[in-house]
């Protein structure tokens, strides 16, 4: 029981890392474009296994987390980007630059969120 304890939060402390870093190298968009693909991969990996290690040892529950997680965060900053009171505040108050969205973007941010949930369930199946 303690060490799923334990296992949680470092993957909720690894969650946490990874959104701050994203946040740090928001100002630099189009240089970093690539680390924010591999964001999504190992935030589908990371949320994944959250939910494996919290909630449940089924698969289609790990997929339906990660999807919806990922859609709630696309949805998130299609809102941040609508609403310009919005974006000032999210800039001043955490540095935060959110880039404008297109649907390529935001549906291989999606295909990569659920990737890496894939990958998860692909290892823990072989190492379980």
């Amino acid at each position: 029981k303690c060490i799923i304890i334990l296992m949680n939060l470092v993957v909720f402390l690894l969650i946490i890392g990874l959104l701050l870093f994203n946040i740090k190298l928001s100002r630099r968009g189009a240089m970093f474009y690539w680390f924010f693909e591999l964001s999504h991969f190992l935030m589908g990996f990371l949320i994944a296994s959250l939910t494996y290690l919290t909630f449940s040892t089924n698969n289609i529950t790990v997929i339906l987390c990660v999807i919806a997680s990922s859609v709630l965060w696309e949805f998130w900053e299609y809102v941040a980007i609508k609403f310009l009171w919005l974006n000032n505040f999210i800039k001043k108050l955490f540095n935060y630059h959110i880039d404008k969205q297109t649907f390529n973007d935001t549906l291989l941010d999606l295909i990569l969120d659920l990737s890496g949930a894939i990958f998860f369930i692909v290892l823990q199946s072989i190492f379980a």
